[in-house]
């Protein structure tokens, strides 16, 4: 055995024990074989001492031939724990004559990264249900807005048909009045005025429909324009509303998205250790 991999060797429990986090450290020679190890507590060990690698594609035998070091990252669906570490080549006298292999756990590392990336899915999944919200909101406040001014027209007419019926009262009462000049002028004119009472009768018969009439009507418009104006209160009550729901949705977007920057810089913290 190599004298500086002898060495190295003695000093494995010291290196494990400085290190605070329970490594497994493999020593090899340069033909692949195990000449010294240091188990983990929690690390299950791979290989025993005198296993010799076969695989001459393997990262061990890379950094024996190129003297490079390598940092590997292996998940938790390949042993069953997540772990990672490095291969460093051990070189004396300017040779590469092994390499040491040191691995640790890191699940608790894996499962921030998960729960960030888990996290970011979340979070985009609610920023787009969020903009769903916010264009609804937007539909409905312009649906309002076109309501809004349609019971305004709808009003305003309204207002104008009362204002006829108003006219049709005031002329009703002007026929009553002279319906009523007319049976007092017929009343003297005795028979020569039987013809003109007839007239007046009409007249009378005519104000008393009109009145009646024009009555009913006004009262409907009325009934309508109360129930217009109730209807436009609760259109301007849902406006507002609508208003306040569109501003707290785009605070909650804001947050959102600053969750989603604190989400993304965790995830991309866990990966660069």
């Amino acid at each position: 055995m190599n004298a500086k991999i002898n060495e190295l060797i003695k000093f494995l429990p010291l290196i494990q024990q400085m290190s605070g986090i329970n490594p497994t450290i493999y020593v090899w020679d340069k033909e692949g074989v195990v000449q010294g190890l240091c188990s983990s507590d929690i690390l299950p060990v791979g290989f025993e001492i005198g296993h010799k690698l076969e695989d001459k594609n393997d990262k061990i035998f890379e950094a024996i031939r190129t003297g490079k070091s390598f940092y590997n990252k292996v998940p938790k669906e390949v042993l069953g724990i997540a772990f990672e570490g490095s291969i460093t080549p051990i070189f004396d006298g300017g040779e590469v004559v092994g390499v040491v292999t040191y691995t640790f756990p890191s699940d608790e590392k894996e499962e921030v990264r998960s729960t960030a990336t888990d996290l970011i899915a979340s979070i985009e999944n609610t920023e787009k249900s969020i903009a769903e919200i916010s264009s609804y909101s937007n539909k409905l406040s312009n649906n309002m807005n076109e309501i809004n001014a349609i019971t305004e027209v709808v009003n305003a007419e309204l207002k104008e048909a009362i204002e006829v019926v108003t006219a049709i009262q005031q002329n009703a009462k002007l026929s009553n009045i002279l319906a009523l000049n007319a049976s007092i002028e017929s009343a003297r004119a005795g028979d020569a005025g039987k013809g003109f009472s007839i007239v007046a009768s009409e007249m009378k018969k005519f104000a008393s429909l009109s009145g009646e009439s024009s009555d009913k009507i006004n009262k409907t418009l009325m009934n309508i324009v109360k129930s217009i104006t109730k209807v436009k209160e609760s259109i301007e009550f849902s406006s507002t509303m609508t208003g306040e729901q569109l501003t707290a949705v785009e605070e909650l977007n804001k947050v959102f998205e600053e969750a989603m920057n604190l989400a993304n810089k965790a995830a991309e913290a866990c990966s660069s250790i």
